[in-house]
Order: structure tokens, then sequence, then C-alpha cells
């Protein structure tokens, strides 16, 4: 009782922040700490956060999401700091930031900010014991583990989540997640997936377990079926639902192999050596085929044509029914049709206009045909080159340039000679909430991160439920709201959406004066042709008013590839960077730079030459170079460590 005493009195006290306060305490800093320029546009906006903020913190318990969508530059996450710095200490929070770096970022600040220690980070670098996370004020997490605690605790399979949300003996009263989680888990399984397990498994293992392997053998024949009617049939092949509910048997049998054959050596049973990367690759793909096929016999699943590949498909959404309603600070809202599929379980807050101006930014638009990831892999040395001749014409050697583009492209730009003052390049899905390149004058957008239609259904109907064969295969049957075809409709909005979380990595995203203009910065923009290209357009330019739009002449010429010469050096060090653990070749190279042997020879030289720059690099990266035996039987690699 006494314990009961004490909360009921503590919650009698005041526990929201004043709005007044925070908009001052705010502005104090943005002005004074942060040397940025305020407004009173900027100071509505920081209302707005703060009167959001509250209303979760006095209403203890809603399902209920909260979206703010203050644009980019507009110091969403700062206000975030000092709402948590200023707290009364017996209200708790919980904030989900992207990456380990954030959240230690994050939780610095804010203990910095409220001169006591409130807020600690939780991550694999930083690890704490779940019991004492309960007496921690703020605690911050990553987006990652935020998903997995929730589908987890959605499964019942632990209970991590409930560990981040409570705060002393009840629940934190305010969860806040910068930029928007991925809530849709999508869950695949290939024909070659299914004969690799049932190849691998030893006999004894199948044998323990004969509904697990039941279950593999019957979605082998599903799919097997499936492809020979495929190959009599003169059509393409369709998307067709195979199971509208759930099959409950094996899922604890797959479980129960899943975790037999994490005990195995398959670097032994395969290829009898000893190499642990080799071992936890082999186990790691096994995981995560058992998982999928799991996921598959609990849900809905649909058959797909996806390349050469036919697959079983199915998804779900990570957020269980019922659970505390989050306040999501997403900057890109206003693009993301997700939020329109989430109607009935989240509320966009309309953002005061009139923060941001981007008339000192101009996009230069060429609109072109082939960006996406197949091709311009495909294409990647001609076009990498084709573009840097294109952009040395235009761009001035004092600049600070980011190009983005296809992971698999990376390395042919990053090989590429350059005068500019400074070049980085990075890749979709590895840029999106960073300040890396906060002060370059510009950006290149070179390849479109299209996501295919199977990603689009996955979405769609994991938060809005199993859709029949008609709504497959035929898009006059897939309106939803205002958007005609909502699987080209979801497609789209997350083109968008990427894009724009791209250019406002550099320094576009700062305010530098009461209008709320930026430093003059350059973007340089490759568009498909068509609707899809300026429905892209039109997203970007309702995101960036003002923004001052040019047309840009350019296109590729696939023929010539052979009209300059590859930094083999700098590519292979980007493709180390994105590399898994494990053994590299020669001729794993050679497919994807075309390098001689000759050519390969030098590199080898040079990585064996401690002193040298490039020999220092991969050494960074982790990679070696080890030679195994003499003569014609002499195996040697590039190894990468974890």
């Amino acid at each position: 009782m006494a314990i009961l005493f004490s909360i009921t009195t503590n919650l009698s006290k005041p526990m929201s922040v004043p709005v007044d306060c925070f908009v001052s305490n705010m502005k104090n800093h943005w002005q004074s700490s942060l040397k940025n320029t305020s407004s009173p546009e900027l100071e509505n906006i920081w209302s707005k956060i703060c009167e959001t903020f509250n209303h979760k913190v006095e209403n203890e318990f809603s399902p209920i999401w909260h979206v703010l969508q203050p644009p980019t530059g507009s110091g969403k996450t700062q206000g975030l700091v000092i709402y948590c710095s200023m707290l009364p200490e017996i209200i708790g929070a919980l904030i989900v930031v992207r990456f380990k770096e954030q959240a230690d970022m994050i939780a610095s600040s804010i203990n910095q900010i409220a001169g006591v220690k409130k807020a600690v980070s939780r991550h694999s670098d930083h690890l704490i014991p779940m019991e004492d996370l309960r007496d921690t004020q703020v605690l911050v997490i990553t987006h990652k583990a935020y998903e997995n605690s929730l589908d987890r605790f959605q499964h019942d399979l632990d209970w991590s989540w409930k560990n981040y949300i409570t705060y002393r003996k009840s629940k934190r009263r305010l969860i806040v997640i910068d930029e928007a989680l991925d809530l849709v888990r999508s869950s695949q399984v290939k024909l070659e997936d299914l004969n690799y397990v049932l190849g691998v498994i030893p006999q004894d293992v199948k044998d323990k377990h004969p509904y697990a392997i039941l279950a593999f053998e019957t979605a082998k024949q599903t799919l097997e079926k499936i492809h020979e009617i495929s190959k009599k049939s003169p059509g393409p092949d369709r998307d067709k639902i195979l199971s509208g509910g759930s099959h409950q048997k094996p899922f604890s049998e797959l479980n129960d192999l899943r975790g037999d054959l994490r005990n195995y050596r398959w670097d032994k049973i395969l290829n009898e050596s000893h190499d642990d990367h080799e071992n936890t690759r082999i186990r790691e793909r096994l995981d995560r085929i058992i998982h999928d096929l799991t996921e598959l016999f609990l849900n809905w699943n649909y058959f797909s044509k996806k390349g050469k590949f036919n697959t079983l498909n199915t998804a779900s959404l990570i957020i269980p029914d019922g659970i505390e309603g989050a306040v999501v600070m997403d900057a890109t809202a206003k693009q993301n049709l997700l939020w329109d599929l989430l109607s009935d379980k989240s509320v966009r807050i309309r953002t005061p206009k009139g923060a941001r101006s981007y008339s000192n930014v101009d996009l230069y638009v060429s609109r072109t045909t082939q960006l996406g990831k197949q091709s311009m892999n495909l294409n990647g040395q001609s076009r990498s080159i084709q573009l840097f001749k294109e952009l040395k014409r235009r761009i001035s050697t004092d600049s600070q340039v980011l190009l983005v583009c296809h992971k698999d492209s990376e390395h042919w730009y990053s090989s590429q000679e350059h005068d500019f003052r400074n070049f980085e390049v990075t890749h979709w899905g590895a840029i999106d909430g960073k300040n890396d390149w906060q002060d370059f004058d510009t950006v290149v957008i070179a390849g479109i991160p299209y996501r295919d239609r199977v990603w689009a259904n996955n979405t769609f109907m994991a938060i809005r439920g199993l859709q029949s064969n008609e709504w497959l295969q035929n898009s006059a049957k897939r309106a939803f709201g205002t958007t005609d075809d909502i699987q080209r409709g979801l497609q789209l909005s997350q083109i968008k959406v990427s894009i724009l979380q791209a250019i406002n990595r550099i320094r576009c995203r700062r305010v530098i004066d009461e209008y709320g203009n930026c430093k003059s910065s350059k973007i340089y923009l490759l568009i498909p042709h068509g609707d899809d290209g300026e429905e892209i357009l039109d997203g970007i330019r309702t995101e960036m008013p003002m923004v001052r739009l040019h047309e840009w002449k350019f296109t590729w010429n696939d023929i010539n590839s052979n009209d300059d010469r590859t930094n083999f050096k700098e590519a292979i060090i980007r493709l180390m960077e994105n590399a898994n653990s494990g053994k590299y070749t020669f001729s794993w190279f050679q497919e994807r730079i075309f390098i001689s042997r000759r050519q390969w020879s030098r590199i080898v030289k040079d990585i064996r030459d401690e002193h040298s720059l490039f020999a220092k690099k991969m050494m960074d990266a982790g990679v070696s170079y080890v030679s195994n035996g003499k003569g014609r039987g002499a195996k040697s690699y590039l190894e990468k460590l974890m």
C-alpha cells in the first residue's frame, strides 16, 4: 500500500513540461549552443513538438501513434533532448534512434543539459543488465532493438520489450521514435532454399524432427507443382494466394529444429574444414530459412515469381494489438503512404508552415532510363566514367560532393579520380538519419532505390489484411483512398522518402536565417521518364518549397566502357568495406571489377607492403592477404574478419 500511495501522490504533481519554458530553453540552446538562427515559424514548430509530447505524458495509456512531421533542419532531435532534460523525475521516457552513435550522443546531451545523469543508452557496445533499466529515467535504444523486442514479444519469445517500457513500478509515459521504424517483417522462401536445407541436414536430425521435415517437404512440393504448371502455361506467372491462415502444428517443431542446428559445426560437416566464418555463414543461412518457413506456416502466404525464382511469401506487422502508442518524428511522413495504411492506429500532427525555404538550392533534373539496381550494377564501370566526366564539367573543384548509388555500384564511383575538395560515396540503406555530410554543398543521386511488388504487397497485406487473387493480379482492383493503385503508390512513396533523406544529408538541412533558408546547395538527380519520374519530382518539390528547378540534359551511353582507367585499389577497398566476413579470391574480384592477373599481382604486392597506404586502409577494413601452399597447389585470397 505504501508504494501505491507514493505513486498516487507523485502523479498528482505536474507531469508535463510548460510549453513556454520549453520554447524559451530550446531557443536559447538553438542560438547559443548550436549557433543557429531562430524564427517565429521555428518556435511554432517547437511548441507543437512540446504539446505532442505533453499529450502522451498526460494520457497514461493510448494505443494511437502520433506522427510529428517537422521539416528537416527544424530541430526535432534537439527538441527531444531539451524536453527530456526538463522532464520531472517521476516521468520515464524511452527514445528509439537508428544508430548506436546517435543513442550515445542523445543520452550524453540530455545529461549535460540537465546537469544530472537522467539518460542511459543501451546497445550491443554498451550492454546494461535488463533488470537495471527500470531505474533509468530516460532510456535510449536503437531501432533494431525496439523492432526485435516487439517482434519477439508478439511471438511470446521474450520480455525485453516489457523491460524497455517500464520505469520504476510503472510504464514509461513517453515513447519517442526518431525516424520511422521498419514496422513490417517480411519472410520469403525459395525452392532453392528448401532444397538446400533438406540436402545439408544429417539424417539423424531429420529422424529427430519428422514434422519439421514434413513442413519443408510440403513447401517444396507446392513450389515444384507451381513450377511444373508454369512451364506449360503460355502467359506470365501470376501472384496467387496459397493459404489464408495459420498452421500451428509445425511451429514448435520448426523452432526445435532451428535450435538444434545452431549447435553443429557446419564447416566440418559440409567442407571437412575448420573455418569459423564459413560455419557462421551456413548456420545463419539455415537459421534464416527455418525462421521464414515458420512465419509462412503461422500466417497467410502467397506465391510470386521473383526474377527467375519461385517464392513463397508472407509478412506481419510487428506492432501487437493494444500496446502503447509512440510519438514518431518523421520529416518525410507526408510522402510516406505507410501512415495512410495505419490510419486506424496513427494520426499525423499538422505541422506549422513557413519554417523552411530552399530558395538557395538548385535542383538539376535529368530524365533517363534504366536507373534500377540491376541495370546500374551491370553497367557500373561505363556509367561511373560517363557520370564523372559530366560532374567534373559542371561542378567546381572547390565543392564537397556526396554521391548516392546502389551498394553493388559503390566501388565503381569510389574508384574514379576527381579534383573536388572533398568527395564521398555512400549507398542506399546506409544514409538515412546520418549527419556525416552536413557540410557538403552538393549531392548526386545516381540510381533509384526501387522496391519490388512483393515488398509492396507484403506491406499492404501485413497492415490491412490478406487480399484476393484479383487484387494481386489486377491493378484496377488495388485502389486505396485517393491512390489508384496502392502497390505502385507504395513503391513510389518509398522512392520519394529515400531520395528526400539522401538530399537532406548535405548542408541544405541547416537553417541559416530567420526566413528558413540554407546555404547555397546543389542537387543532381536522375529520374525515370514518364509519370513515375514526374510523381517523384512533385514529391521532392512539395517537401522543398521554393527549390530552383533546372533541366539537366544527360543520358547514358552503355556501348563504350573502356575510355578511362579504373583505380582498382579504391574499388577493392570499397568492395571490402561493404563485404561480409569471409574469404575473397581473385576470381571474385575479376567478376566485379574486371581486373587482370597482372593488375591483381600489383595489388597483392602493395597489400603485402605493410608500410603502404593501401595496406593500411585494408587493415582498417579488417582485411588481410592470405597465401597457403606453394606452386600450382597454392591458394591465396583476401580474408575479412568479423
